[in-house]
Order: structure tokens, then sequence, then C-alpha cells
């Protein structure tokens, strides 16, 4: 087991929470400040530490009179004992969860149980805080524990490089991979732009027209625009990282031109799309193909935790969004007050792009806010689109548990004639126990609507 050490003696950067106190098997474990919910910013909590065995962790809430307790996801069945102030509990295995305190879910305490990362080979690491020290060992860059800033504010990546974030290490600033291949960016530290303006627009990591990339296990915390970013790229793996966000255009995940792509066991809680999947944007053109999302916590503060299909190749027709697949996920929060933007799972497909051959397995959906379950419109927004979008079609919904009640019906509709939705399947699919065709809206232009 490893705790992470604190390391706010540095008068230029303290993210310290002394909202909760975390220990872990009896020691204290430092606990960071992170900003959620663009609607009302406020400052919540995050903890983490490598999980090794059995673990007992005790929690003290200093922040108001404790009468009820939370863990969530709900699913993973975390059972603790509390008094007042504090609550214990034991586990044994890597999980990432919330733990709130009176149903309040903006000042709460993210907890990550992480799985080690092995250093590098041939790289030792000296014990004890060093500040902004390094190490470099041929194409492989080690930071250490301690608060890291970067000249130029965005570190750029080497094509056939390495940069591993040791447990309590901090960057300041952003990544950049772009026109590269085969680099791994991982560790358990922290990437962290909470001090940069929304309209500086930096990524925690960007990638660009790159291939063979993976990125494990880091901690995102509050860039001004997407936490991760891909355009143009080709055999990419994420896998285990957390991301916060609390500014508007603040995604998680978002994918644009891009195919071969998989994110594992991610946690992410945005103020804006968890994961978006999308056609051409920007400099990246083309669709998007073989992207799977699978064993992760979504959280959406603000639109939705799942979005495909807005942005495409207008000009030239449109663009095809195909063989998307979403496994063994839990849907934490969706808090959208614009029609429009609704939908837990959300394909609005616009810019002539065509959706398809997507499917949803084994999600659990906790009480969100406001918005609505699912949400498949081709559509014309003006704001995006020049031009409508084409279809939807060969959509699979399996093993889906609402166990909130839905404000807003979730929805089906085409457009026109030219422009339908068809082939949506449902395979005991449940809103509060109800089957899904009780709370659902099926518009014009949809055909081959089943239910099982």
């Amino acid at each position: 087991m490893s705790i992470y050490p604190s390391y706010c003696c540095d008068s230029n950067f303290n993210d310290e929470s002394r909202d909760f106190i975390v220990r872990i098997n009896g020691e204290e474990t430092f606990v960071h400040r992170v900003y959620v919910d663009m609607h009302s910013v406020q400052g919540a909590s995050m903890a983490a530490f490598d999980l090794d065995g059995e673990t007992e962790v005790e929690i003290e809430c200093n922040i108001t009179y404790a009468w009820r307790y939370k863990i969530r996801p709900e699913s993973l069945n975390v059972k603790f004992d509390y008094n007042n102030r504090k609550i214990k509990f034991k586990i044994d295995k890597p999980i990432n969860i919330s733990i709130e305190v009176n149903d309040d879910i903006v000042h709460n305490l993210h907890l990550f149980a992480q799985k080690p990362i092995p250093k590098p080979e041939g790289i030792t690491v000296p014990p004890g805080i060093h500040g902004d020290d390094m190490i470099v060992s041929g194409k492989t860059t080690v930071l250490l524990p301690g608060v890291h800033f970067i000249g130029g504010c965005v570190l750029k990546m080497k094509e056939n490089s390495a940069l591993y974030l040791c447990g309590g290490a901090v960057l300041v600033g952003s990544i950049d991979c772009l026109n590269i291949k085969n680099v791994k960016i991982y560790g358990n530290g922290i990437i962290n732009l909470h001090q940069y303006p929304r309209y500086s627009c930096f990524h925690g990591i960007n990638l660009a027209h790159s291939e063979s990339i993976t990125i494990e296990g880091i901690s995102i915390v509050n860039p001004p625009h997407y936490s991760v970013g891909l355009g143009g790229c080709n055999n990419v793996l994420i896998k285990d990282i957390k991301c916060f966000s609390c500014q508007g255009w603040s995604d998680g995940i978002d994918i644009m031109s891009s195919r071969n792509v998989t994110v594992d066991g991610v946690f992410m809680r945005n103020s804006d799309d968890c994961i978006a999947i999308y056609g051409s944007r920007w400099d990246f053109y083309g669709g998007s193909s073989n992207i799977q999302i699978k064993n992760s916590t979504l959280w959406a503060d603000v639109a939705h935790p799942t979005n495909i299909g807005c942005h495409g190749n207008h000009a030239n027709g449109g663009d095809v969004i195909e063989n998307i697949h979403f496994e063994n996920i839990d849907v934490l929060n969706h808090h959208e007050p614009q029609d429009d933007y609704t939908g837990v799972f959300a394909i609005n497909v616009g810019d002539g792009n065509t959706a398809c051959n997507i499917s949803y397995k084994n999600i659990r959906v906790e009480q969100y806010q406001r918005g609505r379950l699912i949400d498949l419109r081709v559509c014309h927004n003006p704001s995006y689109n020049p031009i409508p979008g084409k279809e939807i079609h060969d959509v699979y919904f399996e093993n889906i548990t609402y166990t909130g009640f839905g404000e807003l019906p979730s929805r089906i509709a085409g457009l026109n004639e030219e422009n339908r939705v068809y082939n949506i399947y449902f395979d005991n699919v449940t809103e509060h126990g109800r089957p899904i065709k009780e709370n659902l809206l099926i518009g014009n232009y949809t055909n081959n609507i089943y239910f099982k």
C-alpha cells in the first residue's frame, strides 16, 4: 500500500482540502480540492491511494453534522459503519467511489483505491518528497512526488517515449501528442489545470493525428477544455483515469474522426459530456469506428454522460459513426436544463452523419437531477449543424436499469422521410422497475422499434 505525501509546502500551488480527513490503515493521506458543477462551482474533495490487499479506510467529516452517509455507485454495495463524523469500511479491490454526507453531491469526497502501476524498469525513486525533481532514463521521464510547472504551459511528447507520474506528483499544465506514435502516459500522479482560465482552452491531454497511445492511471483535475481530446487518432487505450471539470465545454473524453479506441475503468465527473463521439471537426476528417467504453463510472453535472453524432463533414455529406459499444457502466448523475441536450444515452446526429451498430449493455443509472434516459434523434441544430443528420439505425439496449424517476420521457424521432431512425432494440430496459416502453415517446419517421 502506498500513501501519497503532502507537497503543499509550495506557496505557488495549494490544492489541499480539509473538508475530510482520510486515514488508510490508520495513516493519514493527502486530500485534494477539486471543483465540480458549472451551474454553481463548488469545491469537492478527492483522495487516492495504491491498494495492496485488504485495507481499512476511516473518513472523518469536518464540514457538517453527519446524519446520513451514502457510498456510490450503489452497485458496489460497500458496507460501512459510522458514528456522527466518522465512517469506516474495508476494501480489498480497486474501486472508484463517492462518499456523500447528508445527500450532498457537490461537497462530497471522491475516493480512488488504485491499482499500483509499477515504475519503469531500471528506475529507482528515492524516498521522501523531492519538490519538482525528475528522472530521465532513455526515452522515459519520471516525475517524482512534488509539483511540476511546465514552461510554456504545454509538455510536448516525442515519438516512442513515455511519461510516468509517481503517486504524489502533480503536473501543472497540459500534455500534447501531435503527429506521433508509440507513447505512454501513466502512473498514479495528477495533471492539474485548475489555475488555467476557461478561454485558454487547454485540454488535460491532447491527442491529434497520433497512433498507438496509452494513457493509464492518472487523474486530470479541472482543465478548461477536454480532459482528453482525440482527433484523427488510431489505436488508443485510456485506462483507469479519473477526471474532474467545472467549466463550460470542459468535456471528459471527446473522440473525433478516430478508430480503434478503448476506454476502460475510468471515472469521469464533468461539466459537459463525459464521453462524446463525433465525426469530422476542426482539422480532423473522417468517421469514427470501433470504440469501446467499459467498466466505468460517469457523472455529468451538465449535459450528457454519453453523446454521439453531432459533428461531421457537412460539406461532403457527413460521416459514418459506427461500431460503438458501452458495457458495464454506472451513471451517477445527468443534469441538463436545455431540452435539446438531454439524454443519458444520446445519439443526436447532425451534419449529414449516420450513426449505426451501437450497443449499450449492463448499465446502471442512478437517480439524476434533470434529463431523460434515452434520446435518439436525427437533428438539425442551427447552433452546430449547417445541415441535418442522415440516419440512426441498429442500436441495441440490453440490461439497462434506471432506479430513479424519469423527469422527462425517453424519445426516438426521425426528421423526415429521408432522415429516419430504425432498427432499435430494447431487451430488459427499465425505469424504476417499469419497462422503458411505458415512458418512451416514439415520434415520426421511425421504423422497427422492438421490445423484449
